[in-house]
This record gives structure tokens, sequence and C-alpha cells, in this order.
């Protein structure tokens, strides 16, 4: 079984990143996280696979919710750093748990850093979230995105009798599961 993981463990982690975050904050974003661990033991993920997993969750909802990145820090000898990951490192995270995370236990979490927004009307703001074939599926014979049980992205659609048809003869070959879709 997996552990919980700790405020320790997401701050230090965060720190390495260059972010910051409020322990009024990080306490309930680990409330949160930690109550997946349930389907993660569920899924067969190893103790290992589950606690990066819990941690990247935790980043990520902390970079959602606002953490502060720290570009530049300076001490009275005249010693100075400076951090600028950018959205690299933020989109890597999220790239990661999404390899990683191939049942999709955390695609239920609040998780906004790092997806990528789609034009509405020449304007950015409206994100799509991935959603769990398990909790509803697109209409039938729409194409979608579809993120597969081996952690790859291609476009599929859902026959009316619910079958799965992915476009991508490659990864259609696999036999992959389609996890969760998004338009």
């Amino acid at each position: 079984m997996a552990d919980p993981i700790t405020a320790a463990d997401v701050q230090a982690f965060l720190g390495e990143l260059g972010y910051s975050i409020p322990g009024t904050l990080l306490d309930p974003i680990l409330c949160v996280v930690n109550k997946i661990i349930p389907c993660l033991d569920g899924a067969g993920y190893d103790e290992c696979t589950a606690k990066l997993i819990l941690m990247y969750a935790a980043a990520l909802m902390a970079t959602s919710s606002g953490a502060r990145r720290i570009k530049s820090q300076g001490a009275p000898s005249g010693a100075s750093q400076s951090f600028d990951y950018g959205e690299d490192s933020v989109t890597w995270l999220r790239d990661s748990l999404a390899r990683l995370d191939a049942s999709g236990c955390t695609s239920a979490l609040p998780i906004s850093a790092g997806e990528q927004r789609r034009h509405v009307h020449g304007r950015r703001g409206l994100r799509m979230k991935w959603t769990p074939v398990t909790v509803q599926l697109p209409r039938a014979f729409s194409r979608v995105w579809v993120m597969t049980d081996t952690g790859q992205q291609t476009t599929a659609y859902v026959k009316s009798d619910g079958e799965w048809i992915i476009n991508c003869p490659r990864i259609r070959a696999t036999s992959a599961v389609v996890l969760r879709w998004r338009e």
C-alpha cells in the first residue's frame, strides 16, 4: 500500500523546482491528493511509482493554485541566485504524470497547470479537461483526442455500441485501451 505524502516531501520537491506555497494551502491539497491512494493500490502500482504519481499530482495542484516561482535571490554578502524554469518544467511534470498514471487515478484531480489551451473565436482561455471513459463517452462518431493505457495520445472515435476506434494504425496495432478523452 502506498504511503500518504507529506507536506515536507512536497515542499522540498517544489523548492527544487523554484516554487513556494503556503502550508495553509498545501495541507488541503495533500488531503485531496492522498485520497487517490486506494485507486493507485487497486491499479497495482508499486510503491515507488505510486509515490511519484502522488508527488507530481501534488506539485501540479500547487502550481495550479498559484504557487510562487522564485526568479532570483540575493544575500547581504552580494551572492545571488536566479531560477527560471518557465512553463517547461510544469509541462514536463504534467507529461510525466500522464505517462506514469496510465490507469487514470489522477484524472479527477483539479489540475490545470501545464494544460494545453485551445483558441475559441480567436481568444485563449477554454481549457479542455480529460474525461475518463468510465464517467462519460463523447457523441458517437465524433473525433476526439484520447489517452491510452500506454500513455500515448492520438485521435479516435467511439461507435454507437461503445467500441472505440483508434485512428492511428501504429497505436491501434498495440491493442491499446482508451482511458480518457477530450475534444
